[in-house]
């Protein structure tokens, strides 16, 4: 196994249910904050990333973002390209950090591209929490997902 920190364990699960306020702030379920609390206590910030393509909000710590996301973005090896998605990439990022009452305050631009009303779902994401608007289809997982969890085979 190989020698890692505690930070770089750092895995995320749980699916919850939040409503946001009327600031536009959520509660994060407190099994996934108190990782969160953690990187702030190394005064750290916490990063939101409005990821508009799969229509989710992503929240990494900063070990979190520079072990998974940002070798992505190292990765490419065009100069010109990897300017345009370093500006495209950080002009979606926002630093943050929880308020005492263990709430992050969400950017209302982005719900409407998200279909974000007033219920969020907070999923646990391995190295991320990812918030996004609630499932409207009520079906337990669809075929590719169904395939996967047999290649897993628990």
């Amino acid at each position: 196994m190989d020698d890692l920190n505690r930070e770089n364990r750092t895995l995320f699960t749980g699916n919850f249910e939040r409503t946001l306020d009327d600031k536009f702030r959520v509660a994060v379920p407190a099994r996934l904050r108190s990782q969160l609390e953690n990187a702030q206590s190394r005064d750290e910030v916490i990063y939101v990333f409005y990821h508009l393509v799969y229509k989710r909000i992503m929240i990494y710590t900063v070990d979190g973002w520079y072990q998974y996301a940002q070798p992505l973005l190292d990765a490419i090896e065009d100069l010109d390209k990897k300017a345009k998605m370093r500006e495209f990439i950080y002009k979606h990022l926002y630093e943050q950090r929880l308020d005492v009452q263990g709430r992050i305050k969400l950017e209302q631009k982005y719900f409407k591209i998200m279909e974000i009303e007033k219920t969020v779902e907070i999923l646990g994401s391995g190295r991320s929490i990812t918030i996004k608007a609630p499932e409207k289809d009520e079906q337990l997982m669809s075929e590719e997902e169904a395939a996967f969890m047999k290649q897993i085979n628990f």
